[in-house]
């Protein structure tokens, strides 16, 4: 994780169709008070000038010494143009403003001023403007007082807020998958170095790693990866995190059926007899399926129905909603515990539980899975069920850096705990 730049912020921008208002993006990241700036600008497949918009500006960023990167795809949505864009990132700081938005000059250094001198926060956010077509200020407008004690990150995620994602400034580092970094962090106490490569779903760079091994340009792989194309030799030191490709190639993973398992324990603890599981994920086979494998046979055990809605990717989440209004009647859910595959899913679909009117927990209660924590606290963004991050990268690692190779275990199972985030009755 070391490639991050002290005191460079990284600006990074999706943009579609945006040839008619780009400038203005650009001019404020130019006019900015703050010297180390990058900007990353993600285009979504536009079909205009957008394209020759923004590299009309490389000569300026140039001369103002800061860089500015062009990142093209197919268009799908602003998310997937992110995703594209994050693996560029060098900056010590993230800020990932819209392609309409403006910054005023100083907006930046205010923000990395803050989080410089207060270390232990992980992210700031400042207040948001909206401007009609004519320049003026339109509703709705915030004030400071507005916002006092807020949670930083979920009113965003669950779009509670009208703040616009411009608002917010992170340190980089956070951002990244605790699990990277826990890899890194084990192979350099064991004197390894490490390239960590983001894919962004790309077949073609998963599958060039691969050779890299072959010719014995890095010893070894720890890969996460769902491409239903990658082909590993078993004779490669190759170890996978969960997902199981062959008893030749060793699998590390959580107790993904136990996790199941737990979450239903603890909701029919707390009083639920009405469970419900959700899951959108890929569609190629992996350790996690078996969390909803886990969750249902409780139920089974008991003779108790348990619903399911597995979805894939490619579907999105409008499934959801629709499923969950389906189920309202009289005001009421047809389900009291919902069991969701992982956190960011459970936040989305808290989101979804609010915008119907119920609250959580007292209507529904809500469990997700991997234990991802809050920014700025130690809690958890919603109870779940917890993931030996650290575990298993060490297991990983010890896994892959083994002399005899003649004899590894082809699935390791690491046990998981349950903890409490607020979408639960403790």
């Amino acid at each position: 994780m070391g490639r991050f730049v002290k005191n460079r912020v990284s600006v990074v921008t999706p943009v579609y169709n945006g040839e008619k208002h780009l400038y203005r993006l650009l001019e404020s990241v130019l006019a900015q008070s703050w010297e180390d700036v990058e900007m990353i600008l993600s285009d979504d497949g536009s079909r205009d000038g957008t394209l020759a918009a923004a590299r009309a500006f490389r000569d300026r960023f140039r001369r103002r010494g800061c860089a500015l990167r062009i990142v093209t795809g197919e268009h799908r949505n602003a998310s997937a143009a992110i995703n594209r864009a994050l693996p560029l990132v060098t900056g010590e700081y993230l800020i990932w403003p819209d392609s309409d938005d403006e910054l005023h000059p100083s907006s930046i250094r205010r923000r990395a001023d803050f989080l410089a001198a207060n270390p232990q926060s992980q992210c700031v956010r400042s207040l948001g403007r909206y401007l009609g077509p004519d320049g003026g200020p339109c509703p709705p407008q915030e004030n400071m007082t507005d916002w006092a004690g807020e949670e930083l990150f979920f009113p965003v995620l669950t779009g509670q807020s009208f703040v616009c994602c411009g608002c917010y400034m992170l340190r980089t580092a956070p951002f990244f998958a605790m699990l990277a970094q826990e890899v890194c962090s084990a192979l350099a106490q064991r004197g390894c170095r490490t390239i960590l490569s983001t894919t962004a779903y790309d077949r073609s760079v998963e599958q060039r790693c691969i050779q890299m091994v072959q010719q014995n340009k890095v010893d070894g792989i720890i890969g996460l990866t769902y491409n239903p194309d990658l082909e590993v030799d078993p004779k490669l030191p190759y170890v996978s995190i969960d997902r199981y490709f062959s008893p030749s190639v060793p699998c590390v993973s959580s107790d993904n059926f136990g996790g199941g398992q737990l979450a239903a324990e603890k909701l029919l603890e707390l009083g639920c007899t009405r469970p419900l599981f959700l899951r959108i994920g890929s569609k190629v086979p992996g350790e996690s399926d078996k969390r909803g494998d886990g969750f249902e046979s409780v139920f089974r055990q008991r003779g108790m129905e348990c619903a399911a809605l597995r979805l894939s990717d490619e579907d999105g989440l409008a499934p959801f909603r629709g499923f969950l209004a389906g189920h309202m009647g009289g005001g009421r859910l047809a389900f009291d515990g919902i069991f969701c595959v992982n956190d960011a899913l459970a936040i989305q679909i808290r989101a979804m539980l609010l915008g119907l009117g119920l609250r959580v927990p007292e209507d529904v209660q809500l469990i997700g899975f991997d234990g991802i924590r809050r920014f700025a606290q130690d809690g958890f963004y919603c109870s779940t069920i917890v993931q030996p991050v650290a575990r298993l990268a060490g297991t990983s690692v010890d896994l892959l850096l083994r002399e005899d190779r003649s004899n590894l275990p082809s699935l390791v199972c690491l046990p998981v705990s349950y903890a409490p985030g607020g979408t639960t009755k403790e």
